[in-house]
């Protein structure tokens, strides 16, 4: 009996020691971008001085643009957090202000987040999460058995068209953690509506503008306005305060209310806005790349026809009078098909792409 007896303690203290050992190991320290000071947050244009942690406009901005540009601004599309961790699991919690889909989008791009792991020789890798719980009160994800030892960086994206009440990233406690900016690059600036915003793609790291980021990697700061890409001199005006190494004016889709002598001053006025502080900055102006997609209703293609055709007399006009380093992106060169939409406006994964790429092709040329 006493022989069991022993056997039995040994036992218990076994699995006691292995409960303890366990307990410890699965200690989470979890960082929030509102309480650490030194946590930074990248594709923010304005972050020292943001009403709330997740802008991406700045809090001066409030009272002077519209109020629905106001509230697409506290959307978080484009921001994203770089960071270096030996943690095997990534845990990721937030809550969220807004509804988790739209008609045309899943979940996963209108409020999810995406993470991706850029090799150490230098090849981006997406990672794949677990939803543990994906309702607006809290999302949880878990990125468990990762290969830290192969990755140089972490990014993660934000949600594209939801605004994070609050955010935290949880690591083993015993594991580094050390969030990362590129402040040595300029960024390229996108002043655009919802397609540059990230409608539709299926998670946050398709929207064009990520894509675009991990291409180049380079910072981009995403203004996009969901039915509010207007051109406007409000939004014009704290754009042209920036120093960026491209900006991009990808509005044509939500011009199409105006008049074509409104659309006409918009755009100049918005080239000549940026032209007085920035001289030699390129700027790419871009056609409404839905006008490749063959539609059954030809009909509906002759405006998206008409603005184009608008947007390169006004191109060549103002590279007639001088107007230095600007740039056409066509719709041709975007090259939308019948299969790059989700709802025959709004780019699928694979639209968002094609959008990514044409960007990425003339930037690089414009750039060398």
């Amino acid at each position: 009996m006493l022989k069991y007896k022993i056997i039995k303690d040994l036992l218990a203290i076994a699995f006691l020691t292995m409960l303890s050992y366990s307990s410890s190991a699965q200690e989470i320290r979890w960082y929030n971008p509102e309480k650490e000071t030194d946590f930074i947050i990248e594709g923010q244009a304005w972050s020292n001085t943001v009403k709330n942690r997740y802008d991406r406009l700045p809090a001066s901005a409030e009272s002077q643009v519209r109020k629905e540009v106001w509230k697409l601004s506290n959307n978080s599309a484009g921001l994203y957090i770089s960071f270096t961790t030996d943690a095997k699991d990534i845990k990721v919690k937030y809550g969220l202000k807004e509804r988790l889909a739209l008609n045309q989008m899943p979940a996963t791009g209108v409020s999810g987040v995406d993470l991706y792991a850029l090799t150490k020789d230098n090849k981006w890798k997406w990672v794949k999460g677990q939803y543990l719980s994906f309702k607006s009160d809290t999302v949880s994800i878990n990125f468990d058995n990762l290969y830290p030892e192969s990755v140089k960086t972490y990014r993660i994206y934000l949600p594209l068209y939801n605004t994070p009440k609050w955010f935290e990233i949880g690591i083993d406690k015993n594991s580094t953690f050390q969030t990362l900016s590129d402040k040595q690059s300029k960024p390229i600036i996108v002043y655009g509506t919802s397609i540059a915003q990230g409608s539709s793609a299926s998670r946050a790291g398709m929207a064009w503008t990520n894509i675009l980021n991990r291409k180049l990697n380079v910072p981009v700061i995403n203004l996009g306005f969901s039915g509010n890409g207007r051109l406007e001199p409000e939004i014009t005006s704290l754009i042209a305060e920036k120093e960026a190494s491209v900006f991009i004016l990808d509005c044509l889709p939500n011009l199409m209310i105006f008049s074509e002598a409104e659309v006409k001053e918009k755009i100049l006025k918005a080239v000549q806005m940026i032209r007085l502080k920035h001289k030699q900055t390129p700027i790419i102006l871009t056609e409404h790349a839905d006008a490749t997609i063959s539609l059954v209703n030809v009909d509906r293609q002759k405006p998206f026809l008409k603005i184009n055709t608008l947007m390169k007399e006004l191109f060549i006009h103002m590279k007639r009078e001088g107007v230095k380093n600007i740039h056409l992106l066509t719709a041709e060169e975007i090259g939308l098909n019948i299969d790059s939409t989700a709802d025959g406006i709004h780019p699928s994964d694979l639209g968002m792409m094609q959008y990514a790429e044409a960007y990425e092709k003339l930037i690089k040329k414009i750039t060398k």
